[in-house]
């Protein structure tokens, strides 16, 4: 914890398919941490890294807030390893932690040698995958990329006509993460450090819960908390945490969960994924989910200034190795 930090560099943008919902999450968090007293700088981070190493040494923070970027090249662990080599504190997961969370690929192997119950599912390549006809997968299936947030470029594909439009539209990456689809509710979970703060549940108007229904206002509606038994309460809540502990995430997170109630109790919930820089716009859950919990947003930002990962300072992931061990066996599988 950093005793009396001063400084906060307010890193925004980035230049992935996420950079509105960056520049939103800023427009929430500037003045929230303006208020907790902090002197703060906006940098709009480009792809001129140059542009941004120089601005951070003019200004010198005490801490740099990554909390406002999302999506590739800043939530995968390259910019938490930009600032190690800088050294400056950050906000969120060591770099490990948040390039494993963010490669569903090695995340789901983490999952799965700890005991977590994910969505069967298989990585392919895209290119023989979408050429298919009919698809290897029975109906319906999730087929979306492996390095992707905000559910961007996420497919629900339930006939041969979906699929044929996913194929039409796929064009993030080589290789294409094909999951079993979960029917029943949209769950998330909510953590400041690794202590979860509560459950609540994402009810679209229409479709599914994805970018547009995420980033427009009254397309979803939130139950706070989730309308769960205690003891489903209670699973959901475990889970979560034992995913996030899987990756050694810190700071503030998202954990998303898939809630089936027409199987065994016990046996409902799927993690989808864990966020370790979540939204934190206007419509974001985390901000909602920790004010049920009494910690408005302010406090929220405060909290996570004051507790930055250090340089060199390293989360400890559990069973790495066994991970790698099935991901390089399920490769074997299909090369």
């Amino acid at each position: 914890m950093i005793m009396n930090p001063k400084k906060v560099a307010l890193l925004k943008g980035g230049w992935n398919s996420e950079r509105e919902v960056s520049l939103s999450s800023a427009q929430g968090a500037f003045p929230a941490l303006k208020e907790a007293g902090f002197t703060v700088l906006e940098i709009d981070v480009t792809r001129d890294i140059q542009a941004l190493i120089q601005q951070l040494f003019d200004f010198s923070p005490d801490v740099v807030f990554l909390n406002a970027l999302h999506g590739q090249y800043v939530e995968d662990g390259m910019m938490q390893g930009l600032m190690e080599m800088l050294g400056y504190p950050y906000t969120g997961s060591d770099v490990v932690s948040s390039a494993i969370a963010f490669d569903k690929e090695r995340s789901r192997a983490l999952f799965e040698v700890n005991n977590i119950s994910i969505p069967k599912g298989e990585t392919l390549k895209a290119a023989d995958f979408f050429v298919q006809d009919p698809p290897m997968f029975p109906y319906p299936f999730v087929a979306k990329p492996l390095n992707e947030g905000s559910s961007v470029g996420v497919f629900i594909i339930k006939t041969l006509s979906d699929f044929k439009e996913a194929a039409q539209k796929w064009h993030y990456g080589e290789i294409v993460l094909v999951e079993d689809y979960i029917p029943g509710r949209e769950l998330s979970v909510a953590f400041k450090g690794q202590q979860a703060l509560g459950v609540l549940e994402l009810c679209p108007k229409e479709g599914f819960y994805d970018y547009k229904a995420k980033y427009t206002d009254g397309l979803v509606d939130h139950v706070m908390p989730a309308k769960l038994s205690k003891s489903d309460y209670e699973d959901v809540m475990s889970m979560a945490t034992r995913a996030v502990k899987a990756l050694g995430v810190s700071g503030v997170s998202r954990v998303d969960v898939r809630f089936d109630d027409n199987r065994c109790e016990g046996d409902r919930a799927f993690v989808l994924e864990v966020n370790t820089l979540p939204g934190m716009t206007a419509l974001s859950i985390v901000p909602e989910i920790a004010a049920h919990a009494g910690y408005d947003y302010k406090t929220l930002c405060k909290w996570m200034v004051e507790n930055p990962i250090w340089p060199q300072e390293k989360n400890l992931l559990q069973n790495p190795q066994d991970a790698e061990k099935l991901l390089a066996e399920k490769r074997r599988a299909h090369s």
